[in-house]
């Protein structure tokens, strides 16, 4: 059961191209709204629409649970996978898996508008109820789940990572000198960011911030005048994938400083890339880290800047070992933990 959108979106289409790679002989059937075509499914999926009569996020749930149960049948199908919050609300008639990333709506409220928050916590909080495996994509997420959501959902909870080996199929830019700071969650300190790039040295990289827009962007765009980095700190809305993946390639840095995070999955891919990262201390960061970046040593400008420097100073063995662990968050490997959480549920 696909999902259109950011991360989620990410994680479902990497996951079936990791999936139809490295089990070939399963038969992966996915389901889609109609007429949607957010990305390409791999080679050999079979594609099954379900109409909506309305908003994606109201029907959704009652027309995948009126629909959904037919296709099990009709296919005979071994489990259901959901990526929450494309979920179901009815139980099926075979293992039922949902793909939980965070649980942000809960722990940051105030980072959401009301409407969607509620959205989320129904959705989320339904599809816990009726899963028969609950797989959180970092240990940080499935013990939120475990503390927030009872003893239930902890006991049909497991870890299983995204991948990072999409990446390697990006197209390699020249190096642009450039530190990346993708912006696009109210979950990332902007001010912070300028701030400290104010009291970096003049031959520090120029940093783009990405994915702001509206209120946002304007807000940054005044703050980073008033700090006079005009020229050395740029914004940027949402990218075409191709034009942000150039510019990520090309990066000297990448920082990523959130205060809440599901998994991370810029840092992996950064690392995967040889790029060094700068990262807080925020306990799904430092998990998919695994000690391989420069952590901020406590909150405001002068601790990022400081990381910053350490970052830039990173040698080529230190960032060959970042790449080495990134190596081992594998799509496929992602596809096998999942596959067998939900054949051992048969």
């Amino acid at each position: 059961m696909a999902a259109s959108y950011g991360g989620i979106a990410t994680y479902t289409r990497h996951l079936l191209a990791g999936w139809a790679d490295r089990f070939p002989e399963d038969e992966l059937h996915v389901v889609l709204p109609t007429g949607a075509d957010w990305w390409p499914l791999p080679a050999g999926a079979v594609r099954h629409d379900v109409h909506l009569a309305g908003p994606e996020t109201l029907t959704r749930p009652l027309a995948m649970s009126v629909q959904l149960p037919r296709l099990v049948r009709r296919v005979n199908a071994d489990a259901v996978l959901a990526v929450n919050p494309a979920t179901t609300l009815r139980r099926l008639p075979v293992p039922l898996g949902v793909v939980v990333h965070d649980l942000r709506h809960e722990l940051r409220p105030e980072q959401f508008p009301p409407a969607r928050r509620a959205v989320r916590t129904v959705a989320y909080r339904w599809g816990l109820r009726v899963a028969d495996v609950v797989i959180a994509v970092s240990q940080r997420t499935l013990d939120d789940v475990r503390a927030r959501c009872g003893p239930r959902a902890a006991n049909k909870g497991l870890a299983v990572h995204e991948g990072a080996d999409h990446v390697d199929g990006w197209a390699r830019a020249e190096p642009n000198g450039t530190a990346i700071a993708s912006c696009h969650h109210s979950n990332k300190d902007v001010g912070q960011l300028i701030d400290a790039w104010a009291l970096l040295d003049a031959d520090a990289p120029p940093l783009a911030l990405l994915g702001l827009g509206g209120e946002r962007a304007e807000s940054a765009r005044a703050h980073i005048a008033r700090a006079g980095l005009t020229g050395r700190v740029s914004v940027s809305p949402y990218l075409p994938d191709t034009e942000y993946e150039r510019l990520v390639t090309g990066a000297r840095l990448v920082v990523f400083v959130s205060d809440f995070e599901g998994f991370g999955l810029p840092i992996v891919e950064s690392m995967r890339l040889r790029i060094p990262v700068v990262i807080g201390p925020e306990p799904a960061c430092l998990e998919v880290a695994g000690g391989h970046a420069a952590i901020t040593a406590g909150d405001g400008p002068a601790a990022l800047a400081t990381a910053v420097r350490q970052a830039l100073e990173m040698d080529g063995a230190q960032r060959e070992a970042a790449g080495q662990h990134a190596d081992g968050f594998t799509w496929g490997a992602t596809a096998a933990g999942v596959r067998a959480a939900l054949l051992d549920r048969r």
